[in-house]
C-alpha cells in the first residue's frame, strides 16, 4: 500500500499531535516508519501528499495511545 499517497488537510497538526505521544522524534519516526527528511518536508510544506501507510500509522498512534501530557 506504500505506493498510494493522499492529500490530507491538517497533516501538520496530525504530526504535531502524534509527536506528543513520544519521548523523542526518533521514537515517533520509528513507530510510523517515516524518515526524518520526509517528516520535515511535511512540516515545512514542501510535500503536499503523504503515504497512506504513514497516515494510517499516525491515526493509529493518536487513536490507541494515551497522551504523555495532560491538561490539569
Amino acid at each position: 500500500m506504500s505506493d498510494y499517497i493522499v492529500d490530507i488537510e491538517g497533516k501538520t497538526g496530525l504530526l504535531h499531535v502524534a509527536s506528543m505521544y513520544f519521548e523523542s522524534l526518533d521514537h515517533l519516526l520509528n513507530t510510523i516508519n517515516m524518515d526524518q527528511s520526509t517528516y520535515y518536508s511535511h512540516l515545512n510544506g514542501r510535500t503536499e501528499r503523504m503515504d497512506v501507510d504513514h497516515v494510517t500509522e499516525l491515526c493509529r498512534v493518536i487513536h490507541l495511545s494515551e497522551p504523555r501530557f495532560e491538561v490539569q
